[in-house]
């Protein structure tokens, strides 16, 4: 979460309510995001700079060559070169991220269920009874059974003219409990959001989980598909 405070704040009203513990990934220099976070007992923040490190290539190879990945990076490295130049300027290592916020958790919460989220996810009042009493299954994905987008924050309090989206289980909800704290779950670094997502979704989702399973619950999204321009406008009326 970079420079999303407004967002943030919003969603953690709710979701603060349904989970026991919080990890929110930011920059060290968003003072918005932190003062957010420091609001809240059970919000841990973890900081992470979000550029991509030059040796990505090497690092995933390596990762695939022991095991640990199920496809080889992309072998095109005269292109990664190229995308990693831009990519430190004005791109989003969402998978970076992510993979210390996992790490966190495994250090300080082991054994715990954990659910990836978006910063502009809500979790709605019947996501903490719907969830509470599951038996879980290890390397299992569960997913919501609906995603209501909301254009403003009126329409989002009055639960009503909202858009349906995807419930593919990768992008901006993952809910899994691992059978052990291994790295092969971790999210790995890539040039921009939109990568990692697929990432998780031709390596991870395909060849980790054993099934997907939709829980008896939606979440909802402050925000239009598509998503908001990062560090530029958000795609929201906060009115």
């Amino acid at each position: 979460c970079v420079n999303y405070a407004p967002i943030l704040r919003l969603a953690l009203q709710e979701t603060s309510q349904r989970l026991d513990r919080i990890i929110v990934v930011t920059k060290k220099d968003d003072i918005d995001t932190i003062k957010v976070c420091e609001g809240y007992n059970n919000v841990d923040t973890v900081f992470f700079d979000f550029s991509v490190d030059e040796r990505w290539f090497e690092t995933h190879m390596k990762r695939f060559k022991n095991g640990e990945m199920n496809n080889p990076p992309d072998m095109r490295k005269q292109y990664w070169s190229k995308r990693l130049s831009d990519a430190n300027v004005k791109g989003f290592n969402k998978g970076g991220g992510l993979r210390l916020g996992q790490q966190h958790v495994v250090k300080n919460y082991p054994g715990s269920v954990q659910i990836i989220l978006d910063c502009d996810i809500v979790l709605p009042p019947e996501f903490k009874t719907a969830t509470t009493s599951m038996d879980y299954i290890n390397d299992v994905l569960y997913v919501p059974n609906e995603r209501r987008d909301y254009t403003s924050y009126t329409l989002y309090k009055q639960q009503k003219t909202f858009k349906n989206y995807s419930t593919a289980g990768w992008g901006y909800f993952q809910m899994y409990r691992p059978s052990i704290e291994s790295n092969r779950v971790f999210y790995d670094d890539w040039p921009d959001a939109a990568k990692t997502d697929v990432w998780f979704r031709n390596d991870i989702l395909k060849g980790d989980f054993k099934k997907k399973i939709k829980l008896n619950t939606h979440v909802d999204h402050l925000g239009q598909e598509g998503g908001s321009i990062h560090l530029t406008k958000y795609n929201f009326d906060f009115n």
